[in-house]
């Protein structure tokens, strides 16, 4: 059992996402009742999907875009007898987020009966690597930028990409911050006219 291979700690607030070659995958997260939960992939079924929401608390699937878009797309591929890594990296892109708040940094595809790894870099999808398993691991322990693997013109865009989201966050951040001392600002004020006009002294 994996619950007997990893020390999970005393809490969680995260999941961790396990399969293997033969097509079995589970998703472990905190469960309602305090204890582990497991969420497996049906027997039978073609594919197990977990977006940012803990698999466990069902009621939050029908508010996930993100979820309803990668069973879409899942769905259709079955039907379509189409499933390869390029379809793959089709829904990658759909489900990528690029929001106000939420930028994908990047995008990873495990085969894991040819042991390949296949990453995008930062939401840019014209261009991607393939790495050998074995390949790399033979390698040894060693720490390489994500941007080395990738064009200049990749990393350039990516990079530029990024900017813009990192800059209109700090935006919202300043607006709201903004808002908030502002609104602390008029409720004191009127608090302050109230008091007065009722004549209290501080």
């Amino acid at each position: 059992r994996l619950t007997n291979l990893f020390n999970f700690g005393d809490s969680m607030n995260v999941q961790y996402h396990f399969a293997d070659s033969s097509g079995d995958a589970v998703v472990i997260s905190a469960g309602k009742d305090g204890e582990l939960a497991f969420t497996r992939k049906h027997p039978g079924a073609s594919f197990l999907v977990s977006t940012n929401f803990n698999l466990d608390l069902v009621d939050e699937v029908k508010h996930d875009w993100r979820f309803k878009t990668a069973n879409e797309y899942l769905n259709d591929m079955m039907a379509k007898d189409s499933f390869n890594a390029q379809s793959i990296s089709n829904i990658m892109e759909a489900v990528r987020l690029r929001t106000l708040t939420s930028f994908t940094m990047y995008t990873n595809i495990f085969n894991l009966n040819d042991q390949t790894i296949t990453i995008y870099y930062k939401s840019q999808y014209g261009e991607m690597v393939e790495l050998d398993l074995q390949e790399e691991l033979a390698k040894g322990d060693r720490i390489e930028n994500l941007d080395s693997f990738f064009s200049k013109e990749t990393v350039n865009a990516g990079d530029k990409d990024y900017q813009s989201f990192a800059n209109r966050f700090l935006a919202s951040k300043i607006i709201v911050i903004t808002i908030g001392i502002l609104s602390f600002i008029g409720i004191s004020f009127v608090l302050l006219k109230f008091l007065q006009q009722k004549r209290i002294k501080f």
